[in-house]
Protein backbone atom coordinates (compact mmCIF):
# COMPACT_ATOMS: atom_id res chain seq x y z
CA UNK A 1 0.00 0.00 0.00
CA UNK A 2 2.85 2.39 0.77
CA UNK A 3 4.56 1.59 -2.51
CA UNK A 4 1.29 2.30 -4.34
CA UNK A 5 1.12 5.70 -2.64
CA UNK A 6 4.74 6.46 -3.49
CA UNK A 7 4.10 5.66 -7.16
CA UNK A 8 0.98 7.79 -7.27
CA UNK A 9 2.59 10.80 -5.62
CA UNK A 10 5.49 10.33 -8.03
CA UNK A 11 3.02 10.61 -10.93
CA UNK A 12 1.92 13.95 -9.48
CA UNK A 13 5.44 15.31 -9.16
CA UNK A 14 7.03 14.06 -5.92
CA UNK A 15 10.66 13.39 -6.83
CA UNK A 16 12.58 10.32 -5.77
CA UNK A 17 9.48 8.12 -5.68
CA UNK A 18 9.23 4.50 -6.70
CA UNK A 19 9.35 4.25 -10.47
CA UNK A 20 7.02 2.50 -12.88
CA UNK A 21 6.24 2.02 -16.52
CA UNK A 22 3.62 4.73 -16.82
CA UNK A 23 -0.12 4.73 -16.39
CA UNK A 24 -3.25 5.49 -18.33
CA UNK A 25 -5.18 6.13 -15.13
CA UNK A 26 -6.15 9.65 -14.12
CA UNK A 27 -5.40 10.22 -10.44
CA UNK A 28 -7.78 11.82 -7.94
CA UNK A 29 -5.77 14.33 -5.85
CA UNK A 30 -8.48 14.79 -3.19
CA UNK A 31 -9.04 11.06 -2.62
CA UNK A 32 -5.28 10.47 -2.61
CA UNK A 33 -4.80 13.23 -0.05
CA UNK A 34 -7.49 11.86 2.28
CA UNK A 35 -6.00 8.36 2.12
CA UNK A 36 -2.43 9.62 2.58
CA UNK A 37 -3.41 11.69 5.60
CA UNK A 38 -4.50 8.42 7.21
CA UNK A 39 -2.27 5.62 5.91
CA UNK A 40 0.70 7.84 5.09
CA UNK A 41 1.35 8.17 8.80
CA UNK A 42 3.11 4.80 8.50
CA UNK A 43 5.92 6.51 6.56
CA UNK A 44 7.05 9.99 7.61
CA UNK A 45 9.12 10.47 4.46
CA UNK A 46 6.05 9.88 2.30
CA UNK A 47 3.83 12.03 4.51
CA UNK A 48 6.19 15.01 4.51
CA UNK A 49 6.84 14.71 0.76
CA UNK A 50 3.08 14.78 0.13
CA UNK A 51 2.78 17.80 2.44
CA UNK A 52 5.53 19.62 0.51
CA UNK A 53 3.73 18.81 -2.75
CA UNK A 54 0.47 20.12 -1.31
CA UNK A 55 2.06 23.43 -0.32
CA UNK A 56 3.23 23.93 -3.90
CA UNK A 57 0.12 22.77 -5.74
CA UNK A 58 -2.62 23.64 -3.24
CA UNK A 59 -4.41 25.91 -5.73
CA UNK A 60 -5.03 22.91 -7.98
CA UNK A 61 -6.74 21.01 -5.16
CA UNK A 62 -10.48 21.61 -4.77
CA UNK A 63 -11.41 22.45 -1.18
CA UNK A 64 -15.17 21.79 -1.63
CA UNK A 65 -14.42 18.45 -3.25
CA UNK A 66 -11.83 17.58 -0.59
CA UNK A 67 -14.46 18.11 2.12
CA UNK A 68 -16.99 16.03 0.19
CA UNK A 69 -14.53 13.18 -0.39
CA UNK A 70 -13.58 13.24 3.29
CA UNK A 71 -17.22 13.11 4.39
CA UNK A 72 -17.95 9.93 2.47
CA UNK A 73 -14.62 8.17 3.17
CA UNK A 74 -14.91 5.05 5.32
CA UNK A 75 -11.32 5.38 6.56
CA UNK A 76 -9.86 8.81 7.26
CA UNK A 77 -8.01 10.96 9.79
CA UNK A 78 -9.51 14.45 9.93
CA UNK A 79 -6.96 15.65 12.51
CA UNK A 80 -4.14 14.71 10.14
CA UNK A 81 -5.97 16.45 7.28
CA UNK A 82 -6.39 19.51 9.48
CA UNK A 83 -2.67 19.53 10.19
CA UNK A 84 -1.87 19.36 6.46
CA UNK A 85 -4.34 22.18 5.78
CA UNK A 86 -2.69 24.29 8.48
CA UNK A 87 0.72 23.78 6.84
CA UNK A 88 -0.66 25.04 3.52
CA UNK A 89 -2.21 28.07 5.23
CA UNK A 90 1.04 28.77 7.08
CA UNK A 91 3.01 28.77 3.83
CA UNK A 92 0.87 31.31 2.05
CA UNK A 93 -2.46 29.86 0.83
CA UNK A 94 -4.83 31.42 3.34
CA UNK A 95 -7.90 29.78 1.78
CA UNK A 96 -6.92 26.58 3.61
CA UNK A 97 -7.08 28.25 7.03
CA UNK A 98 -10.82 27.79 7.44
CA UNK A 99 -10.52 24.11 6.59
CA UNK A 100 -7.73 23.70 9.13
CA UNK A 101 -9.90 25.34 11.78
CA UNK A 102 -12.83 23.06 10.99
CA UNK A 103 -10.65 19.98 11.56
CA UNK A 104 -8.83 21.29 14.65
CA UNK A 105 -9.84 19.33 17.78
CA UNK A 106 -10.88 21.01 20.99
CA UNK A 107 -7.83 22.29 22.92
CA UNK A 108 -8.28 19.88 25.82
CA UNK A 109 -8.37 16.91 23.46
CA UNK A 110 -5.13 17.89 21.76
CA UNK A 111 -2.92 18.15 24.82
CA UNK A 112 -1.51 16.01 27.55
CA UNK A 113 -2.23 12.31 27.62
CA UNK A 114 -4.42 12.48 24.51
CA UNK A 115 -1.45 13.41 22.32
CA UNK A 116 -0.16 10.54 20.18
CA UNK A 117 2.89 10.01 17.98
CA UNK A 118 2.08 11.00 14.41
CA UNK A 119 4.49 8.38 13.03
CA UNK A 120 5.65 4.99 14.36
CA UNK A 121 9.14 6.36 15.20
CA UNK A 122 8.03 9.64 16.78
CA UNK A 123 8.80 8.70 20.38
CA UNK A 124 12.18 10.47 20.42
CA UNK A 125 12.14 13.94 18.95
CA UNK A 126 14.85 16.59 19.30
CA UNK A 127 12.27 19.34 18.76
CA UNK A 128 8.51 18.97 18.91
CA UNK A 129 6.23 20.52 16.28
CA UNK A 130 3.96 22.98 18.08
CA UNK A 131 1.52 23.06 15.17
CA UNK A 132 1.14 19.29 15.26
CA UNK A 133 0.45 19.50 19.00
CA UNK A 134 -2.63 21.62 18.25
CA UNK A 135 -4.03 18.60 16.44
CA UNK A 136 -3.08 16.12 19.14
CA UNK A 137 0.09 14.78 17.51
CA UNK A 138 3.72 14.40 18.59
CA UNK A 139 6.27 14.79 15.80
CA UNK A 140 9.49 16.58 14.95
CA UNK A 141 9.25 19.98 13.27
CA UNK A 142 8.00 19.84 9.67
CA UNK A 143 10.52 21.12 7.14
CA UNK A 144 9.26 22.16 3.73
CA UNK A 145 11.26 20.23 1.10
CA UNK A 146 10.76 22.13 -2.14
CA UNK A 147 13.54 20.24 -3.90
CA UNK A 148 11.53 17.02 -3.57
CA UNK A 149 8.67 18.43 -5.63
CA UNK A 150 8.82 18.94 -9.40
CA UNK A 151 8.64 22.64 -10.37
CA UNK A 152 6.01 21.73 -12.97
CA UNK A 153 3.32 19.06 -13.01
CA UNK A 154 4.35 16.02 -15.04
CA UNK A 155 2.47 15.64 -18.33
CA UNK A 156 0.37 12.55 -18.81
CA UNK A 157 -2.81 10.78 -17.86
CA UNK A 158 -2.15 10.88 -14.11
CA UNK A 159 -2.28 14.69 -13.96
CA UNK A 160 -5.04 15.16 -16.54
CA UNK A 161 -7.60 16.38 -14.00
CA UNK A 162 -5.19 18.91 -12.55
CA UNK A 163 -4.23 20.11 -16.04
CA UNK A 164 -7.90 20.72 -16.75
CA UNK A 165 -8.17 22.71 -13.53
CA UNK A 166 -5.29 24.84 -14.72
CA UNK A 167 -7.17 25.52 -17.96
CA UNK A 168 -10.74 26.11 -16.71
CA UNK A 169 -10.36 26.70 -12.96
CA UNK A 170 -10.53 24.52 -9.87
CA UNK A 171 -14.31 24.04 -10.03
CA UNK A 172 -16.77 21.36 -11.04
CA UNK A 173 -16.22 22.34 -14.69
CA UNK A 174 -12.90 20.48 -14.69
CA UNK A 175 -14.52 17.22 -13.54
CA UNK A 176 -17.32 17.63 -16.09
CA UNK A 177 -14.81 18.04 -18.91
CA UNK A 178 -12.73 15.10 -17.72
CA UNK A 179 -15.69 12.73 -17.49
CA UNK A 180 -17.03 13.83 -20.87
CA UNK A 181 -13.55 13.56 -22.39
CA UNK A 182 -13.27 9.93 -21.27
CA UNK A 183 -16.79 8.88 -22.29
CA UNK A 184 -18.82 9.45 -25.46
CA UNK A 185 -21.72 10.77 -23.36
CA UNK A 186 -22.87 10.96 -19.75
CA UNK A 187 -26.19 11.44 -18.01
CA UNK A 188 -26.44 14.21 -15.45
CA UNK A 189 -26.71 11.76 -12.54
CA UNK A 190 -23.54 10.00 -13.72
CA UNK A 191 -21.72 13.33 -13.64
CA UNK A 192 -22.98 13.96 -10.11
CA UNK A 193 -22.03 10.49 -8.87
CA UNK A 194 -18.55 10.51 -10.40
CA UNK A 195 -17.53 14.13 -9.81
CA UNK A 196 -17.89 14.30 -6.05
CA UNK A 197 -19.68 17.67 -6.24
CA UNK A 198 -23.22 18.53 -5.17
CA UNK A 199 -25.92 18.20 -7.80
CA UNK A 200 -26.50 21.98 -7.85
CA UNK A 201 -22.81 22.62 -8.56
CA UNK A 202 -22.77 20.04 -11.36
CA UNK A 203 -25.97 21.42 -12.88
CA UNK A 204 -24.52 24.95 -12.85
CA UNK A 205 -21.24 23.80 -14.40
CA UNK A 206 -23.00 21.86 -17.16
CA UNK A 207 -25.20 24.84 -17.97
CA UNK A 208 -22.13 27.09 -18.24
CA UNK A 209 -20.50 24.61 -20.61
CA UNK A 210 -23.72 24.42 -22.64
CA UNK A 211 -23.92 28.20 -22.93
CA UNK A 212 -20.31 28.31 -24.06
CA UNK A 213 -21.03 25.56 -26.61
CA UNK A 214 -18.35 23.39 -25.08
CA UNK A 215 -20.80 20.51 -24.58
CA UNK A 216 -24.07 19.59 -26.20
CA UNK A 217 -27.20 18.01 -24.80
CA UNK A 218 -28.99 15.08 -26.38
CA UNK A 219 -32.64 15.06 -25.34
CA UNK A 220 -33.91 11.63 -24.35
CA UNK A 221 -36.97 10.30 -22.63
CA UNK A 222 -34.89 9.84 -19.49
CA UNK A 223 -34.80 12.77 -17.10
CA UNK A 224 -31.95 15.18 -17.77
CA UNK A 225 -30.89 13.78 -21.12
CA UNK A 226 -27.28 13.02 -21.98
CA UNK A 227 -24.31 15.29 -22.57
CA UNK A 228 -21.30 14.97 -24.82
CA UNK A 229 -18.18 17.03 -25.39
CA UNK A 230 -17.81 19.02 -28.59
CA UNK A 231 -14.44 18.78 -30.34
CA UNK A 232 -13.15 16.07 -28.00
CA UNK A 233 -10.17 15.43 -30.29
CA UNK A 234 -9.07 19.05 -29.97
CA UNK A 235 -9.35 18.89 -26.20
CA UNK A 236 -7.19 15.77 -26.18
CA UNK A 237 -4.57 17.48 -28.32
CA UNK A 238 -4.62 20.59 -26.11
CA UNK A 239 -4.13 18.52 -22.95
CA UNK A 240 -1.74 16.02 -24.56
CA UNK A 241 -4.02 13.30 -23.22
CA UNK A 242 -3.04 9.68 -23.97
CA UNK A 243 -5.70 7.59 -25.71
CA UNK A 244 -7.92 5.26 -23.70
CA UNK A 245 -7.45 6.95 -20.34
CA UNK A 246 -9.51 5.81 -17.36
CA UNK A 247 -10.64 7.63 -14.22
CA UNK A 248 -11.27 4.91 -11.61
CA UNK A 249 -13.27 5.49 -8.46
CA UNK A 250 -10.12 5.82 -6.39
CA UNK A 251 -12.03 6.57 -3.21
CA UNK A 252 -13.61 3.10 -3.44
CA UNK A 253 -10.20 1.43 -3.76
CA UNK A 254 -8.72 3.42 -0.88
CA UNK A 255 -11.68 2.60 1.36
CA UNK A 256 -11.45 -1.09 0.46
CA UNK A 257 -7.73 -1.15 1.25
CA UNK A 258 -8.35 0.70 4.50
CA UNK A 259 -11.02 -1.75 5.64
CA UNK A 260 -8.83 -4.73 4.81
CA UNK A 261 -5.85 -3.18 6.59
CA UNK A 262 -7.89 -2.40 9.72
CA UNK A 263 -9.14 -5.97 9.70
CA UNK A 264 -5.84 -7.83 9.31
CA UNK A 265 -3.72 -5.49 11.45
CA UNK A 266 -5.78 -6.16 14.59
CA UNK A 267 -3.27 -7.64 17.11
CA UNK A 268 -5.83 -10.01 18.61
CA UNK A 269 -5.98 -11.94 15.34
CA UNK A 270 -2.44 -13.24 15.97
CA UNK A 271 -3.77 -15.73 18.50
CA UNK A 272 -6.68 -16.97 16.38
CA UNK A 273 -6.77 -20.12 14.30
CA UNK A 274 -6.41 -19.89 10.54
CA UNK A 275 -10.09 -20.75 10.13
CA UNK A 276 -11.18 -18.00 12.53
CA UNK A 277 -8.85 -15.51 10.84
CA UNK A 278 -10.34 -16.38 7.46
CA UNK A 279 -13.81 -15.91 8.92
CA UNK A 280 -12.86 -12.45 10.19
CA UNK A 281 -11.46 -11.59 6.78
CA UNK A 282 -14.69 -12.70 5.13
CA UNK A 283 -16.61 -10.48 7.55
CA UNK A 284 -14.46 -7.50 6.51
CA UNK A 285 -15.11 -8.25 2.85
CA UNK A 286 -18.85 -8.64 3.41
CA UNK A 287 -19.00 -5.39 5.39
CA UNK A 288 -18.22 -3.37 2.28
CA UNK A 289 -14.67 -4.02 1.09
CA UNK A 290 -15.74 -6.53 -1.57
CA UNK A 291 -18.30 -4.13 -3.01
CA UNK A 292 -15.77 -1.28 -3.03
CA UNK A 293 -13.18 -3.33 -4.91
CA UNK A 294 -15.89 -4.09 -7.46
CA UNK A 295 -17.05 -0.49 -7.85
CA UNK A 296 -13.55 0.97 -8.11
CA UNK A 297 -13.58 -0.14 -11.73
CA UNK A 298 -9.91 -1.14 -11.84
CA UNK A 299 -9.09 -4.23 -13.94
CA UNK A 300 -7.54 -6.96 -11.84
CA UNK A 301 -9.08 -5.79 -8.59
CA UNK A 302 -12.78 -6.29 -9.33
CA UNK A 303 -12.57 -9.97 -8.35
CA UNK A 304 -10.77 -9.54 -5.02
CA UNK A 305 -12.59 -11.37 -2.24
CA UNK A 306 -11.85 -13.28 0.97
CA UNK A 307 -10.69 -16.35 -0.95
CA UNK A 308 -7.98 -14.62 -2.98
CA UNK A 309 -7.06 -11.60 -0.85
CA UNK A 310 -3.54 -13.04 -0.52
CA UNK A 311 -3.06 -11.98 -4.16
CA UNK A 312 -3.81 -8.33 -3.35
CA UNK A 313 -0.18 -7.19 -2.73
CA UNK A 314 0.90 -8.51 -6.12
CA UNK A 315 -2.08 -6.89 -7.81
CA UNK A 316 -1.23 -3.53 -6.24
CA UNK A 317 2.33 -3.79 -7.55
CA UNK A 318 0.93 -4.21 -11.06
CA UNK A 319 -1.38 -1.21 -10.66
CA UNK A 320 0.57 1.20 -12.84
Amino acid sequence: MLELLWRQWGRLGVLGSVGGNGTRMVLDPEALLVFTAWFGRNDQRLYDAAASWLVRYSRLVSLPRLKAVCRRARVKDTRSLGYLASLVAEHGDGSWGRLASAWTPEPDAARGMNAEPMFPASARMPEADARAAEFGFLRNTFLLEEKKVAPELPRGAATLLMSLRGHVGCTARAEMLLLLLLSPCCRLQELVDRSGYARASVFEAVNELLLGQVVERHALAARGGEYSLRNAARWRALLDAPPRCAFPRWHCLYDALGLVWNGISNPRLDSLSEQTFHGELRRVMDSGARRMFLHAGIPGLVHVDADNVQDLPGLLLKLD
